[in-house]
């Protein structure tokens, strides 16, 4: 990848956030824009949060997660139809073979929105609206975001999202290991840790 294309994005993100900071009405272009800038800049930014103390990696965290928390709410301030519009359904045919989201299941999943209402009209429904939907950037964009809770439940909870679901639903627990230098989780079942 062009090392441009990454530094475009993030500065274009940022003139964004500022420019758009500033006005006291956002038109529904404005929003439009202000989600493609988002979502774009938060997926070619480095996902590794680095901190030279724990203060620090704890206020990355929190900053990190915020701007998730604020791309989403704008995300959710969209109609589905100027989502479409945005961040076009990928055109993928076969999910019923493979038994993924396609063209044909994101279609049926727009069904139970009102195309011309904002998705968090009724209720806060972007996560799941981006759940269900199949475009490369917002699957990024999702997947980020979840790893950006992630990181918010380690600092709560002392465990990954992941962890902590199989450690609820499966009794499989998860410890942190060393090899060569390099941090690694690795997960056992209940009986062989007592």
């Amino acid at each position: 990848m062009n090392n441009s294309y990454p530094k475009s994005w993030s500065r274009i993100m940022t003139q964004t956030i500022a420019e758009l900071n500033k006005k006291k009405n956002l038109t529904r272009l404005d929003l439009k824009r202000g989600a493609l800038a988002l979502v774009k800049g938060l997926n070619v930014r480095n996902k590794k949060i680095n901190a030279e103390s724990e203060a620090n990696y704890i206020k990355a965290v929190w900053d990190n997660f915020q701007l998730y928390e604020m791309a989403l709410s704008v995300i959710g301030m969209l109609t589905p139809k100027e989502v479409i519009e945005t961040f076009p359904i990928y055109k993928r045919y076969d999910g019923h073979k493979y038994e993924t989201k396609d063209y044909f299941s994101v279609q049926k999943s727009l069904a139970a929105y009102d195309l011309n209402q904002p998705i968090n009209t009724v209720d806060d429904k972007a996560f799941e609206f981006l759940w269900d939907y199949d475009n490369d950037d917002l699957v990024e964009f999702a997947v980020d975001f979840m790893g950006a809770m992630s990181h918010i439940n380690r600092l709560e909870k002392g465990k990954d999202l992941f962890s902590q679901f199989l450690e609820e639903t499966q009794g499989i627990k998860s410890r942190v290991i060393e090899i060569n230098g390099i941090e690694v989780i690795t997960f056992d079942n209940d009986d062989e840790l007592d």
